[in-house]
């Protein structure tokens, strides 16, 4: 059976409210929450960005704006669409995503406090050991109350109780 898991859309990432955004031309969402508009881009994506059920929202020929609960896209000439993605930090001048319920292989035992923190370490990790044949940071994990270490493996695995950022 080959079922698609994913397709390519073509367009622009943004970053607002804390969430990526894929924003998309001349696409139309499926499912809409409600008949109410929003009368600009940043209204629509605070009020999504706080709603779990809104997938994105979708600009109209009117420039109002509505929230949809399904990300799949349809065409639709002078629409244009902002598909909700992970959620995102920024830390040392780098994009972070969060992955809520997943963890990955710890590299060496060093602990940090804050996320900040091992995320600083992780960035200069990269930095040194890339290329180098060596072992290096890829991501950040949190294991607990005020404990983070850095990961060096991207084969995640489930675990309801961490938090990963890569």
């Amino acid at each position: 059976m080959n079922e698609v898991a994913f397709e390519k859309i073509e367009g622009e990432a943004v970053i607002s409210n804390g969430m990526s955004w894929s924003r998309v031309e001349r696409k139309a969402l499926h499912a809409p929450l409600s008949n109410h508009m929003y009368p600009s881009v940043e209204a629509a994506i605070t009020s999504c960005s706080s709603n779990k059920r809104c997938r994105g929202i979708t600009r109209w020929h009117n420039n109002r704006y509505q929230l949809f609960g399904d990300s799949r896209t349809r065409n639709h000439g002078n629409a244009v669409s902002y598909i909700k993605g992970s959620p995102v930090t920024v830390a040392e001048g780098k994009y972070w995503t969060s992955l809520p319920g997943y963890k990955f292989e710890v590299q060496g035992n060093r602990r940090f406090k804050t996320v900040s923190d091992a995320m600083t370490a992780c960035i200069e990790s990269f930095k040194k050991n890339m290329g180098s044949g060596r072992t290096y940071c890829v991501g950040v994990m949190k294991m607990g109350e005020n404990v983070y270490f850095m990961g060096k493996s991207l084969a995640l695995i489930e675990e309801t109780s961490t938090t990963t950022w890569i």
